[in-house]
C-alpha cells in the first residue's frame, strides 16, 4: 500500500484519506468506509467478511503495518493474551513483568 504523507494524515490506496488517532491507529476519514479503523477494513476486505461480533483485529507485529499478513481477528480474551506475549521468548507475561523487562508501553493497552 502506497502512502502519501500530509500534515497529520495519509492517503492509502483503495481506502482514501486516513488520520492517526491519539493511540497511533489510522482511522479512515473519507469515502464509504469513513470512521472505520484501517486495520479492520483491511482485514475485512482480505477475509471477504465482517469482523465477527465481539472480535478484535490484532496486529501480530507493528501496529504501523496494515498488511493483511500482519492482521488476525481474535476473541477479546485471546487478544489480551497475545498483547502480553513476549515478542522474543513467546512467554505470556503479567503487566508488572512486562514493565520490569521492557518499561511501560501504552501501545499494549495495559
Amino acid at each position: 500500500m502506497r502512502e502519501q504523507p500530509t500534515n497529520r494524515s495519509v492517503v492509502i490506496d483503495g481506502y482514501g484519506r486516513c488520520a492517526f488517532n491519539s493511540k497511533g491507529y489510522l482511522r479512515i476519514r473519507s469515502g464509504p468506509l469513513r470512521d472505520q479503523y484501517l486495520h479492520r477494513a483491511v482485514w475485512e476486505r482480505t477475509a471477504g467478511l465482517s469482523v465477527p461480533a465481539g472480535f478484535q483485529v490484532h496486529h501480530m507485529g507493528s501496529k504501523r503495518c496494515w498488511c493483511s499478513h500482519n492482521l488476525v481477528a481474535l476473541a477479546p480474551e485471546l487478544h489480551l493474551q497475545e498483547r502480553r506475549r513476549d515478542p522474543y521468548t513467546g512467554e505470556f507475561m503479567s503487566k508488572t513483568g512486562w514493565e520490569q523487562r521492557y518499561g511501560i508501553d501504552n501501545s499494549l493497552g495495559f
